[in-house]
């Protein structure tokens, strides 16, 4: 019997592919609605048949939260569907479903070629489910699969085999789109305590350096979340899927096979290993609970990568990191400006953009700055704490109930607002009050964009006197402080600690400038290296420049 899909009755479309250049904001509002049926366990047995495809025979236990729901399945492009039943089983709204059918492979199920570099997927947010029937993003279940007819890899725990069946059990709850399979023969096999590497064979010789930083990084993010991984034994594929990886959240990464291109060990951790560890923790056991809330989980991957970077390499790997995501970021907002929490996409993959990585990531550094890092740290740790599907409202309650500040205020404008501060500071020192007088006005302007973006940061200067800093709270769109101090400083720097993505017109000269890429703090010190930029017409810049920077041992803002 073949049934067919009731989308309209289910509320549901089936996501097309997705544009290039999409900009979000200019996309129909769009609500995915609850599935038919609210999954509690899968048990599936799979055929891997030689001449391609998988045959599936799927049982589940399910409750019925749709009226008149025994016939409404999502008949996928692709999947063959030979027969399907529901039945009751007795217990309120409880019911068994049993499916046939067919998937042709490497369509719903991820898959390799035997030299383990040929891949075929669908986007993590956005990928059609193997299961034949709606998946809301925040379904989770228990499930058992028995695989026959070739070698996997999954992410589950792995039961003793008989003959050539292997048993996989999802013991604790997963979504559909962690359901992810490796079959073949992928490269060689190389193991390392609880991780197992399966590696192009050419690339064998280069693993050590990225299995050290791998390593580090999840020891790191164990600590860091107070959280450790449902398995015992974690695979990682090296498979083209991209500088970033790809988290399945059970035991199965996925690295691109560049991450072993440089030979030996890299000094501390590396980045792209660092993602790939926290993309586990970000993406496998916190899952947004909503498509809209996509952002929470991007952005706190890399906050967690960037964090890492802090201890293994020092501040400015973590700077330059950081960096890259804030000018990412800040490319794409020369196109379309959207909040963080956004409910208008052509496609859910529309959203995994430099909005959630970029801006995103700065956010859980601007609320690092607003409270501390110590209490910042606990606000997460207590997220990660109930390892449950999180909408941004339980990441703001989380750090309310660590910090013991209301931070409805940020959320509404950095979260629920678009775009960034756009700031124009203006110095003058008043000699005869021997006084410094600063004005900001926060000049940001377009559609959902706050007037006003509250910051709690520092103002820093420099003068013969000696360097000075004080605190200083923006919270209206124009503001001037005054200063006490002797003499005229030579630079003015608000945010020297780098805790806030904004954009700023600070009207300081080359002098200024040239001093704060000398003297200022890392960040600071970027930020004049940016502006001077700006300045390549003026003849002085070349000596200003070799001056500034000849007290570098490292290339950190060159």
């Amino acid at each position: 019997m073949r049934l067919a899909g009731i989308l309209a009755a289910l509320g549901l479309c089936v996501p097309g592919a997705r544009a290039q250049g999409t900009d979000p904001t200019r996309a129909p509002v769009h609500v995915l609605r609850d599935a038919a049926f609210d999954l509690l366990h899968v048990d599936a047995d799979v055929r891997i048949l030689e001449r391609g495809g998988w045959d599936v025979s799927l049982r589940t236990l399910a409750v019925r939260i749709a009226p008149g729901s025994d016939a409404s399945w999502l008949d996928g492009p692709g999947l063959r569907i030979d027969s399907a039943r529901v039945d009751p089983v007795g217990i309120g709204d409880s019911v068994a479903m049993r499916v046939r059918y067919h998937v042709p492979q490497g369509y719903a199920l991820r898959s390799t070629g035997d030299d383990c570099c040929t891949w075929t997927w669908t986007p993590r947010t956005g990928g059609v489910s193997w299961l034949p029937f709606p998946q809301d993003l925040s379904d989770r279940f228990t499930a058992r699969l028995r695989f026959t007819g070739a070698p996997v890899i999954t992410g589950g725990r792995v039961r003793p085999a008989t003959g050539d069946t292997t048993v996989v059990d999802y013991s604790w709850p997963v979504s559909a789109d962690q359901l992810v399979v490796v079959t073949g023969e992928p490269g060689g096999i190389v193991r390392s305590g609880r991780f197992v590497y399966h590696v192009p064979r050419q690339f064998e010789r280069r693993l050590s350096g990225f299995s050290a930083a791998f390593e580090s990084a999840w020891g790191f993010m164990e600590g860091e979340t107070g959280v450790r991984p449902p398995v015992d034994t974690t695979h990682v594929v090296f498979v083209n899927v991209g500088p970033a990886g790809e988290d399945i959240g059970s035991g199965l990464a996925l690295a691109d096979p560049s991450a072993l291109y440089r030979s030996g060990a890299p000094p501390g951790t590396d980045f792209r290993a660092a993602l790939l560890a926290a993309r586990f923790w970000a993406g496998g056991i916190l899952r947004p609970a909503a498509w809209s809330d996509v952002w929470l989980t991007e952005a706190l991957a890399r906050h967690l990568a960037v964090r890492c970077i802090l201890e293994a390499r020092g501040e400015g790997a973590a700077w330059a990191a950081l960096s890259d995501l804030g000018n990412a970021y800040r490319t794409e907002a020369g196109r379309y400006r959207r909040p963080l929490v956004w409910d208008r996409w052509n496609h859910p993959s529309d959203l995994v953009d430099a909005h959630a990585a970029g801006r995103g990531t700065w956010v859980f550094r601007e609320l690092e700055g607003l409270l501390g890092d110590a209490v910042a740290r606990a606000g997460i740790r207590r997220l990660f704490r109930g390892q449950a599907d999180v909408y941004t409202e339980d990441l703001q309650e989380a750090l309310e109930q660590s910090s013991g500040r209301r931070l409805s205020g940020f959320f509404d404008t950095w979260v629920g607002g678009a775009g960034h501060p756009r700031i124009r500071m203006r110095s003058r020192f008043d000699s005869a009050r021997e006084t410094l007088l600063v004005s900001f006005d926060q000049v940001q302007a377009g559609p959902l964009v706050p007037g006003t973006f509250p910051l709690e940061t520092r103002l820093a200067w420099r003068s013969l006197a000696g360097d000075g800093a004080t605190g200083l709270v923006l919270d209206e769109p124009a503001e001037t402080v005054e200063i006490p101090m002797p003499l005229e400083p030579r630079y003015v720097e608000p945010d020297p600690a780098g805790r806030f993505l904004f954009e700023i017109d600070s009207g300081q000269d080359l002098s200024a400038r040239t001093a704060l890429l000398r003297y200022g703090t890392l960040p600071a010190r970027y930020r004049a290296a940016v502006a001077l930029g700006e300045a390549h017409d003026d003849p002085a810049l070349p000596l200003a420049l070799r001056l500034a920077l000849d007290r570098e041992s490292e290339p950190v803002v060159r």
